[in-house]
C-alpha cells in the first residue's frame, strides 16, 4: 500500500478515535480509546518526511475535527471495528516528529467539514413513517438473538430494542430515522419527558454496544496458519442527535448488514416469535426477560404443561440472562426477581390458581419454577420452568406458523393429519359398537376393584396422577361403550388438583350419576375393561 493510502487510512481512524473519546462516559473505555490514538499518531508521524514542512492542510488531516450538534458517534460501531482489525505493519523511526497544533481558525474549519459529512449521511436515512411494518403486533427474530447478552437493559430501552427490531424486520440496511414521539411510542410511556427520553436512548447505546458478535476466520497467509477475529456490532448506524435543552431531536438507526441481516430477514426455521404488546406491557425487566425466555418454549409440552430445561444446570448462567447481580443471595432472588416476575406472567399454580376461571388477562394461565439443588448445602446449581399457555396460543403460533414457514408444505401435512385422525376414531368407534353390556357378573367384578388406590394415567390430558381412589365404577353401552370411573386424590400435591378440576370440568355433564356422598371427585372413562386393568387396577392396591 502506498504511504498516502496509509496515512489516509491513520487519519480517518483517529478522527473516529476522537469523536468516540468525546462522547464516551466510561472512564476506563476512555483511556483505552486514547491509548489507542496515541498509537495511530506515532504511526502517522513516522509516515511523515521530516524534510517538507507541513501545509496547513496536512495538519488538518492530523488533528481531530470535534463534532459540535451530535452527542453521539454516527458510525461508532465502524470505528471500533476498526480496532479490532490487523493492524498494518509500520517500520518504527527513532526521531518521530513533533504533533503540531492546529490554530483556530483551522479547528472551526473542520467543525464544519464534520457537521456537513453527518449531514449528508442524515440525508440518506429514511422516515419511519414513510416505511411499511412487516408485522406491527408480532417481534420475529433469529435465536442467534439469544447469544446477545441483554441482561443490562432495563425495562424502557428492552421495549426501545425490541420495538426497533420490529421496524427494522425486512428493510435490510436501510438507515431509519424515527422521531422523538415515535421513540416514545416505541418505550410504550408516551408521557415520557425529554430528559429521561434522551437518557433511555442513550442508555441503550451504552449496553447494546457491547452485544456484539465475534466473527472468527482461520486462513493461511505465506505458508502460515492464521486467525483473524473480528468484533462485529450489532447496529451498523445508531446516530443520536439533541439539543442544547439537551433534549432528543431524532436518532437514527440502522442495522449492520451482512452480519446481523439474518436476525430479521427470510427466516424459515430457528426463530422465536413474541408479541411485541405483551412484551411493551410487562412492568418489570425481569419479567421482560423471563417472557423471552418462556415464547421459545410454548410449543415443547409435557401433560398439558410447558417445561424450560436451558438452565437446568446453570443457574449462574440464568442469572447473567436475567441481569441479576452475581453476588445477590438465592432469598432475595426469589423475592426481588423470580416471584414478581412470575406473577407478571400468569397466576403461580400455588396462589390461588383457578383451571375453571384461569386470568385471560396475564400472558399464561398457570406458572411455577423448580430449584435444582446439589451438595450438602442444598446450593441452587440450577432452575426449571413449567408453564401453561391460553388455550387460544396453540391457534395464533400455527397460524403464525404457516404464514412464516412454507405455507402449502405445512397446510398438506395438517390436512394429511387431519385425515388420519378421522380414520383412526372411525376405527375406534366402529369397535366400541360391536361391544356388548357387561352382565352381572362381570358388573361384580369390576365393584370389586372399587376401594382400591394408586397412580392413574390419564389420556385426556397425558397426566399421571400420584395416588388415587376408586369410588365408582359405571358402564355406558350403545355406539360409544365404556366405563366411567370416579377417583379421588389421597394426596395435597397442587398439579394433581388441578388436573383433577380440569378433568371434573370436562365431564360436568355426567356428575349427575354420581351420588351426593362425593363431593370432592373427578370423573375418568376407561375404553373398557382391559383399559381400566392396563392404566389403573394393575399397580393399585
Amino acid at each position: 500500500m502506498a504511504i498516502q493510502d496509509q496515512k489516509q487510512l491513520l487519519e480517518d481512524k483517529i478522527k473516529k478515535l476522537q469523536v468516540l473519546i468525546e462522547t464516551e462516559a466510561d472512564h476506563a473505555f476512555k483511556g483505552i480509546l486514547r491509548q489507542e490514538k496515541d498509537v495511530c499518531f506515532q504511526k502517522l508521524l513516522a509516515l511523515t518526511p521530516t524534510q517538507n514542512p507541513q501545509t496547513p492542510q496536512e495538519n488538518q488531516k492530523q488533528k481531530l475535527s470535534k463534532e459540535s450538534s451530535l452527542q453521539t458517534p454516527t458510525n461508532a460501531p465502524q470505528a471500533q471495528e476498526q480496532q479490532t482489525s490487523k493492524q498494518q505493519v509500520i517500520p518504527q523511526v527513532e526521531n518521530p516528529q513533533p504533533v503540531i497544533l492546529l490554530n483556530q481558525d483551522t479547528e472551526q474549519k473542520q467543525q464544519v467539514s464534520t457537521a456537513q459529512a453527518l449531514r449528508n449521511v442524515s440525508k440518506n436515512a429514511v422516515l419511519a413513517k414513510d416505511l411499511r411494518i412487516a408485522d406491527p403486533a408480532r417481534v420475529t427474530l433469529h435465536n442467534d438473538i439469544y447469544k446477545v447478552n441483554l441482561g443490562k437493559l432495563g425495562a424502557w430501552e428492552s421495549n426501545l430494542l425490541f420495538a426497533l427490531f420490529n421496524r427494522l424486520k425486512d428493510q435490510g440496511d436501510t438507515c431509519i430515522r424515527f422521531e422523538p414521539h415515535e421513540v416514545k411510542e416505541m418505550i410504550g410511556t408516551p408521557k415520557i419527558d425529554g430528559d429521561n427520553l434522551l437518557r433511555v436512548v442513550r442508555t441503550l447505546w451504552k449496553n447494546i454496544r457491547m452485544a456484539n458478535f465475534w466473527k472468527i476466520m482461520r486462513f493461511v497467509e505465506n505458508g502460515e496458519e492464521l486467525t483473524e477475529e473480528t468484533n462485529c456490532f450489532l447496529f451498523k448506524h445508531f446516530t443520536i442527535v439533541s439539543d442544547k435543552t439537551p433534549k432528543l431531536r431524532y436518532i437514527e438507526v440502522g442495522i449492520n448488514t451482512p452480519y446481523f441481516i439474518h436476525l430479521l430477514n427470510n427466516l424459515s426455521a430457528n426463530f422465536t416469535s413474541l408479541q411485541l404488546k405483551i412484551f411493551i406491557s410487562l412492568r418489570s425487566k425481569y419479567a421482560k426477560a423471563l417472557y423471552r425466555l418462556l415464547v421459545r418454549f410454548e410449543d415443547v409440552k409435557k401433560h398439558c404443561m410447558c417445561e424450560v430445561l436451558t438452565y437446568k444446570s446453570d443457574f449462574e448462567g440464568f442469572k447473567e440472562f436475567m441481569g441479576v447481580s452475581k453476588s445477590m443471595q438465592i432469598c432475595m432472588i426469589e423475592e426481588r426477581v423470580l416471584k414478581p416476575a412470575c406473577r407478571e406472567l400468569g397466576v403461580p399454580i400455588d396462589e390461588g390458581y383457578n383451571p375453571e376461571n384461569p386470568d385471560r388477562s396475564l400472558p399464561y394461565e398457570t406458572i411455577f419454577y423448580t430449584k435444582i439443588k446439589k451438595g450438602k448445602g442444598n446450593k441452587v446449581v440450577g432452575i426449571t420452568f413449567h408453564f401453561m399457555p391460553h388455550p387460544h396460543l396453540d391457534m395464533q403460533k400455527a397460524i403464525m406458523k404457516r404464514h412464516t414457514q412454507n405455507r402449502f408444505k405445512d397446510t398438506m401435512a395438517q390436512i394429511q393429519k387431519e385425515e388420519k385422525e378421522k380414520q383412526e376414531k372411525k376405527a375406534r368407534e366402529e369397535v366400541r359398537s360391536k361391544r356388548d353390556h357387561y352382565n352381572k357378573q362381570e358388573l361384580k367384578i369390576l365393584n370389586s376393584f372399587i376401594g382400591l388406590s394408586g397412580p392413574l394415567f390419564t389420556k385426556d390430558f397425558e397426566y399421571h396422577f400420584k395416588s388415587v381412589k376408586l369410588l365408582m365404577v359405571a358402564s355406558f353401552g350403545g355406539d360409544n361403550a365404556r366405563l366411567m370411573g370416579v377417583f379421588k386424590i389421597n394426596t395435597t400435591d397442587h398439579t394433581d388438583r388441578s388436573y383433577a378440576e380440569r378433568l371434573r370440568s370436562l365431564n360436568q355433564a355426567y356428575l349427575k350419576f354420581i351420588p351426593k356422598g362425593f363431593p370432592d371427585c373427578f370423573i375418568y372413562f376407561f375404553e373398557d375393561h382391559e383399559s381400566l386393568l392396563r392404566e389403573f387396577v394393575k399397580r393399585a392396591k
